[in-house]
């Protein structure tokens, strides 16, 4: 790991911690040759992790790859900047998070492609108080939507076991949540949620509570409609774990946490549970 700065940059040297390793899970022309790299960065003062996949032709050094992420960056903000000039932001030209380009930077001496910046935003934990307001109805369907439901499938793949990412578990008032479950992914913008009478029993958890695990009643069938990143209407169904899931993380959308649910015994175990955690917040 090394600290560096990309690039000077108009307010000074923006410095991060650097690690890089060798990248194994490629979705490249495995005949291409060279070498392909996971180069990852955290922010030295709020630790949040940007993760890079990079291809070069021969061997190097990290120092290398981080001056070119840098160049990179400048080359995306400028072509961002004119597109909007021009009026072509609110048009999908290309789906902007998708695109993958090869290109040389002579003073590295070296090609670098299919970099795509990858964000795992910190998790809010209980006792903030944006889990307990009711997000904003998304208005715009624009590239800020479309960045934040990156952003959030980014924070719901970017470590193991985790099932749902609500918008404002990671800041944001807005109704989005994205889900990772029973074998299927997606997010859904401005949903709504109809359950069955039918129910199911079994523990729950919550990225916002984290380690603390009770059992919740749940309805055993879901089904979710609202729309996609573009505008587009969608409807989404699902039972059990599925299920589970979207009534979680459209509670979350309303301000709720499913320890409001609880009752009884468990209700207050829950509480000194959470009381007694070493993450939760005093007065």
């Amino acid at each position: 790991m090394a600290r560096r700065s990309t690039s000077a940059g108009s307010k000074g040297p923006r410095f991060y911690d650097w690690a890089w390793l060798d990248d194994g899970c490629t979705d490249a022309d495995p005949d291409d040759g060279g070498r392909h790299s996971l180069l990852i960065r955290r922010d030295t003062t709020t630790g949040e992790l940007a993760f890079y996949r990079c291809w070069t032709p021969r061997s190097a050094t990290l120092a290398q790859l981080v001056r070119v992420t840098g160049i990179r960056w400048g080359l995306e903000e400028s072509f961002q900047a004119a597109k909007s000039q021009v009026g072509l932001d609110q048009h999908q030209v290309r789906r902007w998070d998708s695109w993958h380009r090869r290109w040389r930077a002579s003073g590295a001496g070296m090609v670098a492609g299919r970099v795509r910046r990858v964000t795992v935003r910190p998790i809010r934990i209980i006792g903030d108080a944006v889990l307990r307001a009711e997000c904003d109805t998304v208005t715009s369907f624009d590239r800020e939507l479309r960045d934040l439901v990156t952003d959030l499938m980014d924070t719901l793949l970017g470590a193991p076991g985790r099932a749902g990412v609500a918008a404002n578990q990671i800041g944001v008032s807005a109704r989005v949540f994205v889900y990772d479950a029973d074998g299927r992914r997606g997010h859904v913008v401005n949903p709504t949620i109809e359950v069955s009478a039918e129910t199911q029993d079994g523990d729950e958890g919550c990225l916002s509570i984290p380690d603390l695990y009770f059992p919740t009643p749940r309805a055993m069938h879901a089904t979710v409609t609202g729309f996609d990143q573009h505008g587009e209407p969608l409807t989404v169904s699902g039972s059990g774990f599925l299920a589970r899931a979207f009534q979680h993380e459209v509670d979350h959308l309303a301000g709720r946490l499913y320890v409001d649910g609880l009752t009884g015994q468990t209700r207050r175990e829950a509480l000194r549970a959470i009381r007694a955690a070493p993450w939760s917040r005093r007065p």
